[in-house]
């Protein structure tokens, strides 16, 4: 009974486009550390998961957007599939609230100034973005991902991330 898992996937954006930031924005909301939208509900509160992660997986001819869970013992993948959809849903009818889109931004600004400490760490994301797309977006993430505003977010995931258009 053990191992079972839900993986749910939205064809997403092309690399680098507003939507793509929104989207990283999203993943944040909902997986980023122990107080984001789906840890939160999901593994503690409901124990319908023992993880659960997203991902914004955007490509120069289009993406996909993941979220992956593991359920926990007692849970069926649906039960675990119906709470995904409510968080998912919720993204699409109400306004991400300030105080966690600014947390959002925080911690998706801090793992950019991360990833990219060093000369071989930034010649790096120079070279996936040029190979994606055009090196300059390597340089632009942090204010493109600042400039994204919560009416935004909502109308990207209203968009992108509705049940009519996923795999399961």
């Amino acid at each position: 009974d053990d191992g079972k898992r839900l993986c749910v996937a939205w064809p997403s954006v092309t690399v680098g486009t507003d939507e793509d930031y929104a989207l990283d924005i999203v993943s944040m909301v909902l997986s980023g550390g122990r107080m984001s939208r789906l840890h939160r509900r999901i593994v503690l509160e409901k124990a319908l998961a023992t993880s659960v992660s997203t991902q914004n997986d955007a490509r120069i001819d289009r993406g996909a957007f993941w979220v992956f869970g593991e359920c926990a013992s007692k849970a069926a993948p649906t039960e675990l599939e119906a709470a995904v959809d409510r968080e998912m849903e919720r993204l699409c009818d109400e306004l991400v609230p300030a105080a966690e889109l600014d947390r959002a931004k925080r911690m998706l600004a801090a793992g950019e100034a991360y990833e990219n400490e060093t000369v071989s760490d930034l010649a790096e994301e120079i070279g996936e973005f040029a190979t994606d797309a055009d090196w300059r977006l390597a340089l632009e993430t942090i204010d493109r991902i600042r400039a994204t505003d919560a009416k935004f977010v909502r109308e990207t995931a209203r968009k992108l991330l509705v049940p009519a258009r996923r795999v399961v």
